[in-house]
């Protein structure tokens, strides 16, 4: 009888001891703006509450009270995130574009005392990846991208010395304007189905949220 108790437990154990018996889960992608939030490592936004020890524990206490405490905008449905900042901690906004192929392209903008970075990033395998300069025309780490919460719009600003306004899309499709890019939705459809990214840099002046 003890035996037939013990027999699932034992298989369970063994099985736990497998090689890669859990990167199913740890490689699992995420799907929502908050769980690729949720991933982002103290390299492309700054938590302030584990800066002295960035630790997974203290990081994840650190980005639960940041969520509770800033949260500004958490719109799943549009694949948008914004959370504000005092002092040392600094802000962000998060746009979701999904790819033809299912996969989604990452917008990042963080705001802090000295400045703006903005980020352009990919997730797969448990890995980050910045792509900015592989999917949007003209990219340059010296410029401010405004991340849109509909549409797929995207106004960046040169930080040293304004531009022009021009367009251009992710992956070599076209956009017919400068405006929301061909095939795209209404602000009720979830990110980025079935659209193009536009990308349209604008003078500091013409920028709007």
């Amino acid at each position: 009888m003890l035996r037939k108790l013990l027999g699932p437990v034992l298989a369970a154990v063994a099985w736990l001891a497998l090689p890669g018996a859990f990167s199913g889960a740890q490689n699992r992608q995420p799907r929502t703006v908050r769980e690729f939030f949720e991933l982002l490592p103290q390299k492309y936004f700054a938590l302030e509450g584990c800066a002295a020890d960035p630790t997974e524990k203290n990081c994840d206490e650190a980005r639960a009270d940041y969520l509770r405490r800033y949260l500004e905008v958490e719109d799943a449905a549009n694949g948008y995130m914004r959370g504000g900042c005092d002092g040392a901690q600094s802000c962000f906004h998060m746009a979701l574009f999904k790819r033809p192929d299912g996969t989604y392209l990452v917008g990042l903008t963080t705001a802090f005392e000295d400045g703006e970075n903005s980020y352009f990033l990919e997730y797969a395998g448990g890995r980050w990846r910045d792509v900015g300069r592989q999917v949007v025309p003209g990219y340059g780490e010296d410029k401010v991208y405004e991340l849109p919460r509909y549409g797929t719009t995207v106004g960046s600003t040169s930080i040293k010395k304004s531009r022009a306004r021009v367009t251009g899309s992710v992956g070599g499709s076209s956009t017919t304007s400068p405006g929301r890019a061909a095939g795209s939705s209404s602000k009720n459809e979830p990110p980025g189905r079935g659209r193009t990214l536009a990308f349209r840099k604008r003078r500091r002046s013409e920028i709007r949220r």
